[in-house]
């Protein structure tokens, strides 16, 4: 290589020279050879950049480096443009005692092809190894019998219309040697994954690749993330987002999880499902206090069912399509409050269902940072501006005036503003934040397309017991009539009411909980909510009414009941009888009217027929209906930080384990030697289990002589020391059967352990 003249002959166009180790193109042997590299001439002009690409292509045999060799070709001829998969999720892992929990993000699921310019996301895979190439699950085959795909633990798929095996055209098919792959089988979409299949010390490499399906029209193949894992020579490990390595292992003595209840709180609001908090990554938990809100479907600002029609966008928040609005929405192509088949307006959003929630970290989030009057990020995103408290950090409780900063809450940045007066620094910067904000991904929810988790957030993730239908609720506990001798069978239900000349309205559910209330006189009239089209009804004065106790309204009503129209008497004061229909209304904010529910009384078995009871002041029918959780709802709780109970760790001294013991030569624990080590074994272990925290495990011969101390890190939720056999003169140690005294501020332990070579 030091010879120009010799390099020039061999850069020349035209010049090919194939070593002794090649004979009829086939190699014959090995060969220890350097790759040189060259070009027609070109012309270089200073300044000019000329690129090049450059392939090394390999293959099983050369049939496979043939065809390896196509495909890098048609890679270069599309100019390095073909079809991606999704972005890489962020990997997150956690030890347990005999377990590993894997969560990620949702980022994947969002990315766009950069080729075709579709969200092609399909699923997710985990593929877990002890090997961090992952050759241990590499056993799929071509037809050619050439490994060429892994088999995954777990995968969970899109539902939608592609699963199962990805058949390609029979060219790709060709192309592909047989190779295909298993698209999943919509299972839905979750975000956290146990795996009880491990044992405590061994090291294990995890990967979560996104995938997307692929166009078998198009010739394009399904696609996943790589997962990558590098382990360097001094035994260092590099992973990607998308990968982790992690020793399973037991807590430290007296490890208490402290959150024993997980129920919220229920502050405000009328929903009566429930929510539970539960604990995915044990070491995320930080002891904050958190609110969760909501928004519903009738006043999110939503169109949730995509049923709002550009037809109808004359019609104007003022319901009249000939006067322009006064708030400038005539005509702006989007939906607005007080069109048709928008919010209130929509017979399928007007009853408040969930659409989204939201969790405010209220304990807040504190950091200093350097400002100055560009853009700089802050830790969190989504805060709440009215929360910030703002001081240099050199002026501790000099508190700043907010409106000299420029912040942006959504994408969590702050910058000085120019006029201000301040100067660059280091800036305390307290604040309030939602670590989830508007997120659809409630369980079960119909306006989102996966839902079969919530987010992770601080260690926790959210579980939703929501009502996503409305019934009534039949327990007698919960309705009931608060007159012992006096009552009628009641039924609840929605149905069609045909008011003639085509005018058929269809009764919707609406979550509330309802009294009917009776007095000794008239207390509700009929006329005063309906005697207008189609809604004719002649004026009927009832001695009772029906509360809305939910929003604290009034119900219209109407009394239909076939006597009441064949001998109608205007004077006359209607009570309630067995065949009486109540059909129900909601009154919207424009002051019509949405049918909804119909209420149906009949005698009890035990009562004899055509029983007609008479009600008085006081007496009450109460209905409780299954609510959604609402704009309205409110809950709150606390999380609590694990500790290592003192008391719990003195009575579980004995549970200290050492393992292996004895030593026997080696165990799956220990790793091989990292690449590009070629003599001596690998790693030694053995390890100290279940160890108080702060822990110290002294080791001795059998004569006493000390060998070495180690000591515990103080990470509570690793109760774990690893001992590499050698002494603390970093000599290796022989066999034998040493000694071992754990020493803790709870307590002593001793015992001893042999090692066999």
């Amino acid at each position: 290589m030091k010879d120009d003249e010799k390099l020039w002959d061999w850069l020349k166009p035209g010049y090919f020279d194939v070593p002794a180790s090649i004979q009829n193109n086939v190699p014959v042997a090995g060969e220890d050879g350097d790759f040189i590299y060259g070009s027609a001439y070109f012309p270089l002009r200073a300044g000019q950049t000329e690129r090049f690409s450059l392939a090394l292509v390999y293959g099983h045999d050369l049939n496979d480096l043939l065809k390896n060799r196509e495909t890098v070709q048609k890679i270069y001829n599309s100019d390095y443009r073909f079809p991606q998969p999704p972005d890489k999720p962020t990997l997150k892992v956690v030890p347990g005692d005999g377990q590993v929990t894997l969560y990620w993000d949702r980022k994947a699921e969002y990315s766009i092809d950069p080729v075709t310019k579709e969200k092609d996301f399909e699923g997710y895979k985990i593929y877990k190894a002890t090997d961090p190439d992952f050759n241990d699950v590499r056993s799929i085959t071509n037809v050619n019998g050439v490994v060429t795909g892994y088999v995954p633990i777990a995968q969970f798929d899109k539902v939608n219309d592609v699963q199962g095996i990805f058949m390609p055209s029979p060219d790709l098919y060709q192309e592909a040697e047989g190779y295909t792959v298993n698209l999943g089988s919509n299972t839905g979409l979750q975000h956290s994954y146990i795996d009880y299949d491990v044992e405590n010390g061994r090291r294990y490499y995890y990967a979560v690749v996104a995938y997307d399906g692929g166009d078998a029209e198009k010739d394009i193949y399904p696609s996943e993330n790589t997962k990558f894992i590098s382990i360097q020579p001094n035994g260092e490990i590099i992973t990607d987002i998308n990968t982790a390595v992690v020793r399973p292992g037991p807590e430290v003595a007296g490890y208490d999880m402290q959150n024993s209840d997980c129920s919220l709180e229920h502050l405000a609001g009328p929903a009566n499902g429930s929510i539970f908090y539960e604990i995915v990554d044990k070491t995320g938990l930080n002891g904050h206090t958190y609110r969760v809100f909501f928004t519903d479907t009738q006043t999110d600002g939503i169109d949730n069912d995509n049923d709002w029609n550009v037809l109808t966008d004359d019609i104007g928040s003022d319901g009249n399509p000939y006067i322009i609005d006064e708030d400038s929405t005539q005509y702006n192509g989007v939906p607005d409050v007080g069109e048709p088949n928008y919010e209130w307006r929509d017979p399928d959003e007007f009853a408040p269902f969930t659409s989204t929630y939201s969790v405010l970290d209220i304990t807040g989030h504190k950091e200093t940072l350097w400002i100055d009057t560009t853009y700089t990020f802050l830790a969190k995103k989504n805060i709440v501006h009215s929360s910030i408290l703002i001081y240099l950090a050199s002026e501790t409780g000099n508190f700043l005036d907010v409106e000299k900063f420029e912040i942006d809450t959504l994408r969590g940045k702050i910058k000085i503003k120019k006029d201000s007066g301040l100067n660059s620094g280091d800036y305390y910067v307290n604040y309030q934040y939602y670590p989830v904000y508007k997120s659809p991904n409630i369980f079960n929810s119909p306006y989102a397309s996966e839902t079969l988790d919530a987010d992770i957030f601080d260690g926790i993730q959210m579980k939703f017991y929501n009502h996503w239908n409305i019934n009534p609720i039949l327990s007698d506990s919960v309705s009931y009539w608060n007159t012992e001798n006096r009552r009628y069978n009641w039924g609840f239900s929605t149905g069609k009411v045909d008011f003639g000349s085509g005018n058929i309205i269809t009764g919707r559910r609406f979550p509330a909980d309802y009294e009917i209330q009776f007095g000794d006189d008239v207390i509700y009239t009929t006329e005063e909510a309906f005697q207008k089209e189609p809604y004719y009804f002649p004026p009927v004065k009832t001695n009772f009414r029906i509360f809305n106790l939910t929003d604290l309204v009034e119900v219209p009503f109407l009394l239909v009941r076939p006597s009441i129209f064949m001998n109608f008497n205007p004077d006359s004061v209607y009570g309630l009888c067995p065949g009486d229909f109540l059909e129900t209304f909601w009154k919207r904010p424009d002051s019509t009217y949405q049918y909804t529910w119909t209420m149906i009384f009949s005698n009890l078995q035990s009562d004899p027929k055509d029983t007609i009871y008479t009600f008085y002041d006081g007496d009450i029918l109460h209905i409780e209906t299954t609510k959604s959780f609402r704009s309205r709802d409110v809950y709150e709780f606390t999380t609590q930080i694990p500790f290592a109970d003192d008391d719990k760790a003195i009575t579980q001294l004995d549970e200290i384990q050492v393992v292996p013991n004895p030593y026997v030569v080696a165990n799956n624990m220990e790793a091989p030697l990292p690449p590009a080590i070629t003599s001596g074994r690998g790693e030694r272990r053995i390890e100290f289990r279940k160890l108080p925290q702060d822990a110290k495990v002294h080791i001795f011969t059998s004569n006493g002589t000390h060998i070495i101390t180690l000591n515990h890190t103080g990470d509570i939720h690793n109760g774990t020391l690893a001992w590499n056999l050698k002494t603390k003169e970093n000599l290796d140690i022989s066999f034998g059967v040493y000694f071992y005294i754990v020493e803790a501020k709870v307590g002593k332990k001793s015992g001893k352990l042999a090692i066999i070579k």
